[in-house]
C-alpha cells in the first residue's frame, strides 16, 4: 500500500489544509523573487506545516523533493551548456559556442515550462484535497 492509498483512508482535509497543501507547491514561485525560493518557500511551508496534517506534510514532501529534483537538473542542463560552448570555442568553431547556448536555452525554458505545468496541476489537486506525485522526482525526503 503506497502513501496515497494510505491517506485516502483518512478523513477528507479540511479547507486549511487543502490551502495550505496548495501553498506548498505554489510557494516555489518564491523563485521570482530570490534565489533558491523554489526549494525555500516550500521548505517553510513544510516545516511549520507538516506535524499539524499529514495531508500538508505529504504535499509539503512532494514540492520540496520535485523542487530539489528540477533544481539539480537545471544546474547540470547549464553545466552541460556551458562545457559545450567553452569546448566549442577551443575547437576554433565560433558558430558552435551559439549553436550550445541557444540549444541548451531552448531545452530550459521547454524544461521550467513542463515544471510550471506541474506545479499548478500540483496546487489544483491540493486545493481539491487529492494527492499528487510529480514524475520524474527523486524521493530525498521520504
Amino acid at each position: 500500500m503506497d502513501i496515497i492509498d494510505e491517506i485516502d483512508q483518512f478523513d477528507q482535509p479540511t479547507q486549511e489544509e487543502k490551502n495550505s497543501g496548495m501553498f506548498a507547491h505554489l510557494a516555489s514561485f518564491g523563485s521570482m523573487i530570490f534565489p533558491l525560493g523554489n526549494i525555500i518557500g516550500p521548505m517553510i511551508v513544510w516545516l511549520v506545516k507538516k506535524d499539524q496534517s499529514e495531508f500538508v506534510d505529504e504535499h509539503g514532501k512532494e514540492s520540496l523533493n520535485f523542487q530539489i529534483t528540477y533544481t539539480i537538473i537545471i544546474l547540470i542542463l547549464l553545466g552541460l551548456g556551458a562545457g559545450f560552448a567553452i569546448s566549442s570555442g577551443f575547437q576554433g568553431f565560433e558558430g558552435g559556442i551559439a549553436i550550445s547556448i541557444i540549444f541548451f536555452i531552448t531545452i530550459i525554458i521547454f524544461y521550467a515550462l513542463f515544471a510550471l505545468v506541474l506545479v499548478i496541476i500540483a496546487a489544483v489537486k491540493a486545493s481539491k484535497g487529492e494527492m499528487f506525485r510529480y514524475p520524474m522526482s527523486i524521493r530525498f525526503i521520504g
